[in-house]
């Protein structure tokens, strides 16, 4: 590597100059970098951006932002527009025709058409990296990623999964302090990556590397002077040079001293300059802070960068470090932060000025500035910020603004539309837990379409999220339905009526027989209202409906009828879901094309934001290594989904979790296991340990065993869906071939067919 101007950092230097060599070679790298602020993260990064450039690689740089002011997949957004500036329109036309509308609405919210399909923003960014490293290295590095949003971190995973095989080196830096808190919202996220990446943690410097850098600085170190600054500043570099730089002789200043001693050293305007710019944000255009301080502001700024305290360049200026921004702001009472966040909003109401920042920013800062500025204008930009979000396909993001312009309306009709509106984002963004605590506190308003939508949203996260026993799930759609009536609009009477057809269809209810009537009915009622969400809905439910043995082929049309529907809206949830239930019905079929549908399947799953369908993919890879006898892959997606589902509030997940590892296990004789989870189900008072029971019996050809738990089976066959009946018609199937009951074995064969 070309000669570096870092110090003690010379291991973590060769690190990742060897993942520079891979990373060139066509062997995709992510590395981590880790420690406290002002360790040296972003310098090491710096040097190795630098010595990529020195090879002729391409180099781009995303930093992430603290508070609530930074949109969805921020870091992203700013490495994609540096990529776009640097190979010119005509490359980048070339290189993002893949994914060129999906690319388009995320860096430019405001130019886009009403059919992009969300789920294509992780693979049109992968297939984009692939265009431009096709041609030369790519060299990428997030910074403060303990700042990120989910989905920039999930892109970073994505990233990582799929590009091994790219002449592409990612680096992200965050503070592994911060992310110690148990309660930070990206800690799981972080942890379970940097177990899939290279991580290197930044120490302090030791004596000799704070001797070497001060000598940098001109000034010469005995041992234990070094050892003296050592516990001083934890060999911290930039408390080093910042105590150095501004201790007078004799004296040994701490970093906050430093900080503040350069900053007393301005005039009051200069300082007022500096404090507005720390409130701005990271980055702080220049016309932005002159709307508020005035048409000083310029020359101000000027004597700042001069200072060493800020850098300027493109009309903006930011802070050499977070901690000096850190400091400016906690030199403010709470009541003058308040007064600047409140002239920012101000200044932004013109439109020249609100140019300069974000939606998110600006609705950030009316949220700081209540009540300087009035509650309802804040929740009014919080819903800016929240339509943004969504143009962009940041729908965690967006769920954010819209819970808290909920929790600040104070109409009740308004916090009601801004609560559901909240889980529907979340629950786009597979956030499950987040968009379920949306919906249940609304299970008590007076408005029953409010209800019915509450209802609703819990209804498609799952049916254990409704509560209650199973009877009580379908009695309480029951009772919204009477209380909305025939006045009520056609598509959420065509929502609500799918709900209950599907409750009767799923759960462990005594009524039944009514669900493919309702089904029926709804899917007419969704088609004359024309709403495709809610033709979806009706879609599944018919589908879910009919589901046995013999349905196969009707099922088919109603599973690419949905899949295509999901296509029409843009929706990866909807059209996966399509896929799979083809899928499913294939393999019930015994036709070998399932295996194609699964690729589809996966494809939409792998390339979309959501958790949720990554919980899904997992555990349906899980499913097919299990029909393929690879066992051991088995058992790694389905504990994969397990982690997975249990992370993001998937209700299903254990469920789900228990079925596959029976299987597994039955496929590998593993009767210790079958005991472990049969157990494990009877005492949450699950009916199914019955039928691990009854097969494993089956299976050791246990005649007597097997025929003792005969009637249970058949009771529980008959209370279960109707589309798990080959589960219980293949244990009779079974226990009638080893009791060579002929003619129960043919009955048994033609009701299979």
């Amino acid at each position: 590597m070309a000669p570096t101007s870092l110090v003690g950092r010379e291991r973590p230097l060769r690190r990742l100059t060897r993942s520079l060599d891979e990373a060139s070679a066509g062997m995709g790298r992510l590395v981590l970098v880790s420690g406290e602020p002002g360790v040296g993260k972003t310098s090491l990064a710096s040097a190795v951006l630098s010595e990529a450039e020195r090879r002729g690689a391409r180099t781009a740089i995303g930093v992430c932002w603290d508070g609530a002011g930074a949109p969805g997949l921020w870091p992203w957004v700013q490495i994609l527009r540096s990529l776009r500036s640097a190979v010119g329109a005509e490359d980048w036309q070339h290189a993002s025709r893949p994914g060129r509308d999906a690319l388009a609405r995320l860096l430019d919210a405001d130019q886009h058409g009403e059919t992009i399909v969300e789920f294509h923003v992780f693979d049109a960014v992968l297939q984009l990296l692939a265009s431009l490293t096709s041609t030369r290295p790519l060299v990428a590095f997030i910074d403060d990623l303990q700042w990120a949003d989910a989905a920039s971190v999930q892109m970073l995973e994505f990233v990582r999964r799929h590009a091994s095989h790219l002449p592409l080196l990612v680096m992200a830096a965050y503070r592994d302090g911060e992310l110690a808190d148990p309660d930070h919202p990206r800690r799981a996220e972080v942890a379970e990556l940097a177990q899939k990446a290279l991580t290197i943690p930044l120490d302090g410097l030791d004596n000799q590397g704070i001797q070497q850098l001060r000598g940098r600085l001109g000034v010469s170190t005995t041992t234990a002077e070094a050892e003296h600054l050592r516990r001083l500043t934890g060999g911290n570099p930039f408390f080093v040079i910042e105590s150095v730089a501004y201790a007078e002789p004799g004296e040994s200043l701490g970093v906050q001293g430093a900080i503040e001693h350069r900053i007393d050293a301005l005039n009051e305007l200069e300082q007022r300059v500096l404090t507005v710019a720390s409130i701005v944000g990271r980055e702080a255009p220049d016309a932005v802070v002159a709307a508020v301080v005035g048409d000083d502001a310029p020359a101000a700024l000027a004597v700042a960068e001069r200072s060493g305290l800020m850098r300027g360049g493109d009309g903006r200026h930011t802070f050499v470090h977070d901690l000096v921004r850190e400091t400016l702001r906690d030199r403010l009472s709470a009541d003058e932060r308040r007064a600047v966040h409140a002239a920012i909003v101000r200044a932004a109401a013109e439109a020249d000025v609100a140019a300069q920042l974000l939606p998110a920013q600006i609705a950030w800062h009316a949220t700081q500035a209540i009540p300087e500025i009035p509650t309802a204008q804040a929740v009014a930009l919080l819903e800016a910020a929240a339509h943004d979000a969504s143009a962009r396909l940041t729908h965690e993001a967006a769920g954010r603004h819209l819970e808290q312009a909920a929790g600040l309306a104070v109409d009740s009709v308004d916090r009601a539309r801004l609560t559901l509106a909240s889980g529907h984002a979340y629950q786009q963004a597979g956030e499950l837990t987040l968009a379920r605590d949306r919906y249940m506190t609304l299970l008590g308003a007076d408005r029953a379409d409010v209800r019915a939508q509450a209802l609703l949203g819990l209804h498609r996260l799952g049916e254990v999220a409704a509560g209650g026993e199973p009877t009580d799930v379908v009695h309480g759609l029951d009772q919204i339905a009477a209380e909305l009536g025939e006045t009520a609009e056609p598509a959420l009477r065509a929502e609500v009526m799918a709900a209950r057809s599907r409750s009767r269809a799923h759960l462990l209810a005594d009524d039944r027989r009514g669900a493919v009537a309702m089904a029926a009915q709804a899917l007419e009622l969704a088609r004359s209202a024309g709403n495709e969400t809610t033709l979806a809905s009706c879609l599944l439910a018919h589908h879910d409906a009919i589901w046995e043995p013999g349905t196969e082929d009707a099922r088919h049309v109603l599973s690419d009828e949905l899949t295509a529907t999901g296509r029409r809206l843009g929706d990866p949830a909807i059209e996966a879901q399509g896929l799979l239930l083809r899928m499913v019905t294939e393999i019930e079929s015994g036709d070998p094309v399932y295996a194609r549908t699964h690729q589809r399947f996966d494809a939409v799953a792998d390339a979309s934001q959501s958790p949720r369908l990554r919980f899904w993919a997992a555990s349906r890879r899980g499913t097919m290594a299990t029909l393929h006898a690879d066992l051991s892959l088995a058992i790694v997606e389905i504990d994969a989904a397990k982690t997975l589902g249990e992370r993001i509030g998937e209700p299903d997940a254990t469920g789900m979790w228990c079925d596959q590892r029976w299987q597994v296990a039955r496929h590998s004789g593993d009767i210790e296991t079958i005991a472990e989870l049969s157990s494990a189900l009877q005492n949450l008072g699950d009916p199914r340990w019955v039928v691990y029971e009854a097969m494993l019996a089956v299976d050791l050809g246990d005649l007597e065993r097997a025929t003792r738990f005969g009637p249970e089976v058949e009771a529980l066959g008959e209370r279960w869906p109707r589309w798990a009946a080959r589960l219980w018609l293949t244990f009779s199937a079974h226990l009638a071939i080893i009791r060579n009951d002929t003619a129960r074995i043919a009955k048994l064969i033609a009701r299979l067919e």
